[in-house]
């Protein structure tokens, strides 16, 4: 089993997952591409910002990160921790979001940093678990359906 965790990524007794900063998991997992879309000058995108240089991107699958508007301090900053950072000046969504793509080039999951599955109440970003469970298809409490799907017809049957 294809596994992104480190062993301090854990469950607690009421099943809410866990992460803590340690060693970096080891994967492979060819094939995969993770982006982190950050909105410069958001707040949201300073405290993934910070995360993500504080963890280093996973060795073995391909992670970049998206850089809507101009933060050259940021962009350096993340640069710096070993990201590859691309500028981005149009997009369907201006919002912080991460996205992970399957070695075909479908959208597998796609959410904002909101999303239950990426952070804890107490603020603890969850990211790597996301990965994880997205890259070894274990269900999702919430998926959001990429923007190009067309979302199927509402029910018009009464209630």
């Amino acid at each position: 089993m294809v596994s992104l965790l480190s062993s301090q990524d854990y469950g607690d007794e009421g099943n809410t997952l866990v992460a803590s900063a340690g060693p970096q998991p080891k994967i492979a997992a060819p094939g995969w591409t993770v982006h982190h879309q950050l909105v410069a000058g958001d707040h949201v995108s300073e405290l993934v910002a910070t995360h993500l240089i504080a963890r280093r991107p996973m060795p073995g699958i391909k992670e970049d990160v998206r850089l809507l508007g101009s933060d050259s301090r940021l962009a350096d900053r993340l640069t710096a921790a070993g990201w590859r950072v691309i500028y981005e000046e149009k997009t369907t969504s201006s919002q912080t979001i991460l996205s992970v793509t399957t070695p075909d080039g479908k959208l597998a999951w796609e959410g904002g940093f909101d999303s239950p599955e990426l952070r804890q109440g107490n603020g603890t970003i969850l990211d790597r678990l996301l990965i994880s469970r997205v890259i070894t298809g274990q269900r999702l409490a919430s998926r959001v359906v990429p923007y190009s799907s067309p979302l199927p017809a509402p029910s018009s049957r009464p209630l």
